[in-house]
């Protein structure tokens, strides 16, 4: 695997780890398989990226910038600005 694929792989395990906890079983099952079983990654975080702003999740700063490292580093921009961040 060429080394920027093992980057966002990593970033995109890193933006999951950090919020799977607010995510719906089955949102959680789906996504949990791009990113682990099925090697899409950016698949992965784009799904991640719908939920939050579908089911109007708030993240913390620490969340979002887990979630925003991955998403830029992948070129997603679709839905990013519309979740909540927590004071």
């Amino acid at each position: 695997m060429v080394s920027i694929q093992k980057h966002n792989l990593e970033l995109s395990k890193q933006a999951y780890a950090a919020v799977a906890h607010k995510l719906k079983e089955g949102a959680r099952i789906e996504i949990y398989g791009y990113i682990y079983k099925f090697n899409e990654w950016g698949l992965g975080v784009e799904a991640l990226v719908d939920f939050l702003v579908e089911e109007d999740v708030e993240l913390s700063s620490t969340e979002m910038e887990a979630l925003s490292k991955a998403a830029e580093s992948m070129q997603i921009d679709r839905g990013i600005k519309s979740i909540k961040v927590s004071g």
